[in-house]
């Protein structure tokens, strides 16, 4: 998702985000957000290891098609944690609809609320849309959950299921940022 300019650097120029996040699709729990300053590879990963640190490993990672959900890398690191990788089909956002739905929400409950996004840092950003996300989404009863269920309450009924990251070094050695060098 496309985010708010906020100022970067000493300079204080504006930057453009993109917020890289992970849904429960059972629990509609967020695992883990954060706004970055690119959709790469180097910016989704750091944000994947917070999401699996804090939530567990999952079964599947359903992503979309964008070229740091298709690199050889995040093959790699599902592929020995025992995630499977799903791509949703090309031109084809009916897969999508349940992120597109939570994007929604945090546009018109949180962005709407910013009265100026752009005097903010990208920390401060970020740092709003961690309390935005454990004081309200979270806590609130969900549509998709039947109207009476909170994300954080569906959650609690599944943490038996849920498959502990295991130590952090080992996140932190798949998580490691390899580049090749000719």
């Amino acid at each position: 998702m496309h985010g708010p300019k906020v100022r970067a650097g000493a300079d204080g120029r504006r930057r453009k985000t993109y917020l890289i996040n992970f849904l429960d699709d059972a629990t509609r729990v967020v695992p883990h957000a954060a706004f970055q300053f690119s959709e790469s590879y180097e910016a989704f990963l750091p944000v994947f290891k917070s999401a699996l640190l804090r939530r567990g490993l999952p079964e599947r990672l359903f992503c979309d098609n964008g070229a740091a959900y298709r690199c050889r890398h995040l093959r790699v690191v599902c592929a020995s944690l025992g995630i499977q990788l799903v791509h949703g089909r090309a031109y084809h956002p009916a897969g999508k609809g349940k992120i597109e739905r939570f994007h929604r929400t945090l546009r018109d409950q949180l962005l709407r609320l910013l009265r100026d996004p752009g005097q903010l840092s990208l920390d401060e950003l970020n740092a709003r849309l961690g309390a935005w996300l454990e004081g309200e989404y979270h806590l609130e009863p969900h549509a998709g959950l039947g109207g009476r269920l909170t994300p954080l309450d569906a959650w609690a009924k599944t943490a038996d299921g849920v498959r502990p990251a295991g130590p952090a070094e080992r996140l932190d050695e798949l998580c490691r940022l390899r580049y090749g060098r000719k």
